[in-house]
């Protein structure tokens, strides 16, 4: 509550179905797939909360930069400190050294506000997963204390020039905000996602109510936030990860919640709906809910692997509450209001600089003695460097990141791509696809060396072997599709009489990754029959391209998913005494790549194409294990080690026995060569 400014129930009521909806989207409710847009309405609430607190004071002739800041120290910091120091704990505990030194940068930089930077910086396909890194959600807060360093300044600045140019002025920065922002989705979705100029808008917005509420008639200032209401649910339930936001996409959420403030006050439904004394609760400890939900989402299953995805979701739920509440009755209140408030601004700020250095620096030194792998005993150490167990074929000569750089298309056009096998002038065979691809061609490259056949590689991460229209973030789309027909060009020109296609297919049909906490939970999640339908149509279109060039194709089932980081489990099972074994059911994994292995085995039984199934190898009947005879099979928790790769070589003989039988393998140039074989 801002003294001076009514008290309005709805806005705590809205406070609190936002924190909810994030809430439920982290912890795996997968109906709530959109759950994401409660973070785009605390920004509206921030703006609107900003400037009207802003104006209050200029308008009194009482504002003070100094004292904003002071106020923002007590109702922030508190209780962030005290949710980074208890996580810095376990973090230290729990983590291993890279996972640690990945915490430890976005605990510097959460303490220095700058952590959503960090996290854009970090963003990428073989960056750490979403559930390792407890700070990730202080993004947020970091695009709002950036925005409390310009906004007071600048509207003091412009009130004080010309009061009534404030609507206008927002309304414009705002407008191009907006622009800017769908435009980079478009480019790099995760500069969108993460950076200020690309969610200031939204800000805003808020600010702009809060500058200027409009009238309506009594009857439509009843409706309106009714419709607000829905219009926040619809996005919650109706968006995914697969929509390209923010952009426009975020509009109708944030106007959802725009309608809310400025006429919610004025509604008997929205009162009843938003201000009811449950809701209230909830809205005003929100802030703690949100700060200490996504550590719980992270290190639950550290101590609870082994509970059903119900349980953990109402384990997260209550949890969130339940230490939310805490944080609010022993830290955010005292700090505020009690005993703990500073109301001077030198002491205040004194305890910002002790706080702040206390963190920076015990987190700089984190990172200097490189997550301290002292920890590790020898065996812990031993399964734990299973991690980069990788192979030139991920290196950048061979393969392509996720924004295009490493193996270009410019490079595969002119054929300077990765051999395989053996050493000869003729590629018999190409083995193509996304970072499964690469995980797997160790495999391959020793079958085919033992067989003497040669091949070459290409992979691109994210990419599938088909058009990728709408089964890919939007803003990769258009570099994968050049790839691909760089592929299939290469194919062509250079006659290459067999091509195996590697890919993560579940990720296409599902439109997801394991980078996405809710799919850690919703493991046996049914794939919607339109994904599955195009991709399944686009597969056979890359097929029949290939086979109208004389090509014989083969395609590669995919792994089982670990659904935990593997190395890093393993060691720590070891560090803690327990057996360094780590296996998912194989119902489990038949449940989550069921559909995946549908539409593989439709298509290669509708295009008579061979399939190669490592699943059976790395399976029982009753599991999948990520170890075998002290080989860690995996790098992660779904990409295959090298030394894995390497230990089902055998599963690709079927495949060389029928290169061989094609033709003899010869020594001589093709016809037309260009061949830049690395």
């Amino acid at each position: 509550m801002i003294a001076g400014v009514p008290y309005r129930s709805d806005l705590d009521g809205l406070r609190a179905l936002s924190v909810l909806l994030v809430v439920f989207y982290h912890a795996g409710i997968g109906a709530v797939a959109g759950g994401y847009v409660g973070v785009d309405a605390f920004f509206v609430l921030s703006g609107y909360f900003m400037a009207i607190m802003i104006l209050r004071d200029l308008a009194n002739g009482k504002f003070s930069i100094i004292d904003f800041y002071v106020r923002r120290i007590r109702r922030i910091l508190p209780a962030l400190f005290v949710m980074m120091a208890v996580v810095s704990a376990l973090a230290i505990w729990l983590f291993m050294p890279d996972d640690l030194v990945y915490f430890a940068r976005s605990a510097r930089a959460t303490a220095l506000f700058y952590s959503n930077i960090q996290f854009a910086r970090e963003s990428g396909y073989f960056d750490l997963a979403a559930n390792t890194k407890p700070l990730l959600h202080t993004w947020s807060l970091s695009v709002e204390e950036q925005f409390y360093l310009i906004f007071p300044i600048g509207l003091m600045i412009t009130y004080r020039m010309k009061k009534n140019a404030i609507v206008p002025i927002l309304a414009i920065i705002a407008v191009a905000s907006l622009a800017a922002s769908q435009l980079m989705v478009q480019q790099d979705q995760t500069k969108a996602f993460y950076l200020l100029p690309f969610r200031l808008w939204e800000l805003l917005l808020g600010a702009l109510i809060g500058a200027h509420r409009p009238l309506v008639r009594p009857a439509l200032a009843e409706i309106i936030p009714c419709l607000g209401t829905a219009g926040l649910l619809a996005c919650a339930f109706l968006y995914s990860d697969a929509t390209a936001f923010p952009g426009l996409a975020a509009l109708l959420p944030c106007l959802s919640v725009a309608a809310i403030i400025a006429f919610g006050d004025q509604s008997k439904i929205t009162k009843v709906l938003l201000g009811n004394a449950p809701m209230k609760f909830v809205g005003k400890i929100s802030y703690s809910i949100y700060l200490w939900h996504w550590p719980i989402v992270v290190f639950l299953p550290y101590f609870t692997s082994a509970a059903s995805p119900g349980a953990a979701v109402a384990l997260i739920f209550t949890l969130s509450l339940f230490l939310g509440w805490i944080s609010w009755r022993f830290v955010e209140e005292p700090f505020r209001f009690g005993a703990l408030a500073i109301q001077r601004p030198q002491p205040a700020f004194v305890a910002l600089a002790i706080g702040v250095a206390s963190l920076v620096s015990v987190n700089v030194l984190v990172i200097r003695l490189n997550g301290l792998p002292q920890r590790l005993k020898d065996e812990a150490a031993r399964l734990y460097a299973a991690k980069d167990d990788g192979s030139q074929f991920m290196e950048p000569d061979c393969f392509a990141d996720p924004d295009g750089n490493g193996l270009s298309i410019a490079d595969v056009q002119d054929g300077k791509v990765c051999p395989m096998g053996a050493a000869v002038t003729k590629a018999k065979f190409i083995l193509w696809g996304d970072s499964h691809a690469a995980a797997i061609a160790p495999g391959l490259d020793l079958a085919a060396g033992r067989a003497g056949i040669g091949g070459v590689f290409v992979a691109s991460a994210g990419c599938p072997p088909f058009a990728s229209d709408d089964l890919i973030r939007a803003d990769r789309v258009g570099r994968c599709d050049s790839f691909n027909d760089a592929v299939q060009s290469l194919i062509s020109q250079n006659q290459i009489g067999d091509v195996l296609l590697a890919a993560y297919w579940r990720k296409y049909i599902y439109k997801t990754d394991l980078t996405n906490q809710r799919d850690f939970f919703d493991a046996a999640a049914s794939a919607s029959g339109d994904h599955a339908a195009v991709v399944t149509k686009r597969l056979v279109e890359s097929i029949r391209r290939m086979q109208a060039n004389g090509a014989r194709v083969w395609l590669v089932m995919d792994v089982p998913e670990m659904r935990y980081a593997v190395p890093q489990t393993l060691a720590r099972l070891s560090m803690q005494g327990n057996s360094a074994k780590l296996e998912v059911p194989r119902n489990d994994v038949d449940a989550r790549q069921a559909a995946a292995r549908r539409v593989v085995g439709d298509v290669a039984l509708d295009m008579k194409v061979g399939v190669v199934d490592p699943l059976p190898v790395l399976c029982t009947e009753l599991s999948c294990s990520a170890t075998s005879g002290g080989i860690v099979r995996y790098k992660d928790g779904d990409h295959l080690s090298a030394t894995g790769a390497r230990s089902i070589s055998f599963v690709f003989d079927p495949v060389l026995s029928g290169i061989r039988v094609r033709g003899q393998v010869s020594n001589s140039l093709p016809t037309s060569s260009r061949w830049d074989i690395r």
